[in-house]
């Protein structure tokens, strides 16, 4: 997990991240720090397993701790953050020791993890309309592992969060 500590440590990672927590330090909602990307993280890699889809963990990690990475631009600039954590993870990525393809991975995945389309675990190779398998695989557990890892039947503030009453996790499950 060398390169994802690398990620971590990066001096523009971390700026965010604690940009992040002082934007959502009052927040009685979902907050966005390293605590929910490292949850996301682990759940993605969980469905990784579970479905075979045989994700390299160090993409899986790199991905989520990168997904939000932009929300205090969002908080600042009214930039959508999925746009903003893009931006900002290909600063960070430029220092890695990850591969171009694997950078374009991470990037994409980090630039549609909001987006339904990628909900599907499995597609034929066929199917996918922006690259190999292995990144649609990528932007699918991120995307199922942001949206499953928010415990809204424990929400204290569940009544009032703007996500829709059918997006709301009503149960444990994976």
């Amino acid at each position: 997990m060398k390169r994802v500590n690398g990620i971590r440590k990066h001096p523009v990672y971390e700026k965010e991240l604690k940009a992040i927590h002082k934007w959502e330090e009052d927040r009685i909602y979902c907050k966005h720090g390293l605590d929910h990307q490292l949850e996301v993280a682990r759940l993605a890699y969980i469905i990784s397993l579970e479905e075979g889809l045989m994700l390299d963990k160090e993409l899986i990690y790199a991905a989520a701790l990168l997904h939000d990475i932009g929300r205090a631009m969002e908080y600042e600039k009214g930039i959508p953050h999925e746009i903003a954590s893009v931006d900002i993870a290909k600063k960070i990525l430029n220092n890695s020791d990850f591969s171009e393809e694997e950078k374009m991975m991470i990037i994409e995945a980090v630039g549609t993890h909001r987006d339904t389309v990628f909900c599907k675990i499995f597609q034929s190779e066929e199917d996918c309309q922006f690259g190999t398998e292995q990144l649609e695989r990528l932007k699918q557990v991120l995307f199922l592992a942001d949206k499953r890892c928010r415990n809204c039947f424990a929400c204290e503030a569940a009544d009032t969060c703007k996500w829709k009453e059918e997006k709301k996790n009503k149960e444990i499950f994976l």
